[in-house]
């Protein structure tokens, strides 16, 4: 009987013990969660800050969170901003206005009918020949 006491003794400790441990590994789980949710609020707020500047052509933000999450965001593609003609702003490459002057982009290309020659899409006249366009 003493044996059989010892031996629920030693189940009922080591269940207690394997609970405890189980509990310690999900508030470990919990806080590794916590840390990467403040990591990307972090991220996400210096992201809006840069595109602000970005769309405004300005430095308006330049604090700490910014320079913490600099190095993590990643760098686009050369291709996903343009410079406005008119006021040399940078805005996004699916912007058909800028934002800062409202210049109309048209990536269209136009071309003469009489000499072929390329011409922007508000011009009135051929540069090349002269040719007036309706």
């Amino acid at each position: 009987m003493e044996k059989l006491l010892i031996f629920i003794v030693i189940v009922l400790i080591s269940f207690i013990i394997f609970v405890i441990y189980f509990i310690f590994k999900i508030l470990q789980f919990v806080i590794q969660a916590i840390n990467l949710y403040k990591k990307m609020i972090v991220r996400q707020d210096a992201t809006l800050k840069l595109l602000i500047d970005v769309r405004d052509n300005t430095k308006q933000f330049e604090n700490d969170s910014l320079k913490e999450a600099e190095n993590e965001i990643l760098i686009e593609p050369k291709d996903t901003f343009k410079k406005c003609p008119k006021c040399n702003t940078t805005v996004p490459a699916l912007y058909k206005r800028c934002s800062k002057c409202g210049h109309g982009f048209n990536d269209e290309k136009y071309f003469c009918d009489e000499c072929n020659a390329e011409v922007s899409a508000d011009a009135k006249s051929c540069p090349k020949c002269g040719a007036q366009f309706e």
